[in-house]
């Protein structure tokens, strides 16, 4: 009897011990889930969002060096931002998701912008440049190589309008003049650009320039990071001829979604500012240092019908690190 006893509680204490260890490994498990950053939530890519980068690209003059200032957009959400070199100044985010809790004046900012930003585009249209994605509907492995690699029907290939779009962009830079730049990322794989010099653009990017100051100087959206991290699509290091793809599609999952992870789902956020949390190192799979002014070349290499990064062969992304801001005491 004694002995049924003494095997019984060294059952249940065994049960107890386990339902106690599996308990704090969920909350362990939970409370690392709760306190990880996370990259917020309206910058990741979406079928049925629409995306619009719209950059000013002021030249150096004799009293102030070059600077580009930015805003970023969708349904969801907006970025305000100026970079200045290495560093990003006067940072501004609105968020229009319920849950976040934005305020009425953020959502009229949101508006307002949203509704200048669509009004420049559509004065704009048809954009100078426009491609659809060949992936849509079919595997990587089942689009041609010349999608890219031919020379032929300048119209619809997408390498001949990058080149077009690249080298008149650069004619901008090249001649000192500055320029603004807008590009769409539309549903369903597809995107449009148009880029004008600054002493060409039509009114109704001034006027959009117009708010969008005024949402640079509401306090109510700045906030302040140490750092923030922006991949830029560069050629093959080899080769610096080819052109280089613009975007690409991807499959988010949660884990997807943390700062430390965020370098390797760039490519599907189309240029998206990332803000970094003091202590996140986002090159830790690398084994760079993580430091203001870094930069790291990463290949997205598309293997065998990849259905996450729908990628073609050999692309690269140069991820760019900026320095932040502190709040002003």
């Amino acid at each position: 009897m004694r002995k049924g006893v003494k095997i019984l509680g060294v059952v249940v204490l065994s049960m107890v011990t386990l339902c106690a260890a599996f308990f704090c490994v969920a909350y362990y498990m939970n409370y690392q889930y709760e306190h990880t950053p996370r990259v917020d939530f309206e910058w990741l890519s979406h079928p049925r969002i629409e995306r619009i980068l719209t950059a000013w690209h002021h030249p150096a003059t004799n009293d102030t060096p070059a600077y580009v200032e930015v805003c970023y957009t969708t349904g969801l959400g907006l970025q305000c931002y100026r970079i200045e070199g290495n560093r990003v100044v006067n940072y501004h985010h609105i968020s229009t998701i319920e849950k976040l809790d934005p305020s009425e004046m953020q959502i009229q900012t949101f508006n307002q912008l949203s509704a200048a930003i669509c009004a420049a585009r559509n004065v704009s249209w048809p954009l100078r440049w426009h491609w659809i994605s060949p992936f849509v509907g079919q595997f990587v492995g089942d689009v041609p190589k010349a999608t890219y690699d031919s020379n032929d029907n300048e119209d619809t290939i997408f390498s001949c309008i990058i080149s077009n779009m690249t080298a008149q962009i650069r004619q901008f830079e090249t001649d000192n003049m500055g320029y603004v730049s807008m590009t769409v990322w539309e549903f369903r794989g597809s995107w449009e650009a148009v880029a004008y010099p600054l002493d060409e653009v039509p009114p109704v990017f001034k006027e959009l320039h117009e708010v969008f100051e005024q949402c640079m100087a509401d306090p109510s959206t700045r906030e302040y990071h140490t750092t923030y991290i922006r991949g830029y699509p560069i050629p093959p290091p080899e080769n610096p001829d080819r052109v280089p793809v613009l975007d690409a599609w991807k499959i988010f999952f949660d884990f997807a979604r943390r700062q430390r992870d965020v370098v390797q789902f760039l490519p599907s956020i189309g240029k998206v500012l990332v803000p970094i949390t003091e202590g996140v190192n986002p090159f830790r799979k690398f084994g760079v240092p993580y430091v203001p002014g870094n930069s790291l070349t990463i290949n997205y290499r598309n293997e065998d019908n990849d259905t996450v990064l729908f990628l073609h062969g050999d692309n690269f992304v140069r991820v760019q690190v900026y320095s932040g801001e502190k709040p002003s005491e």
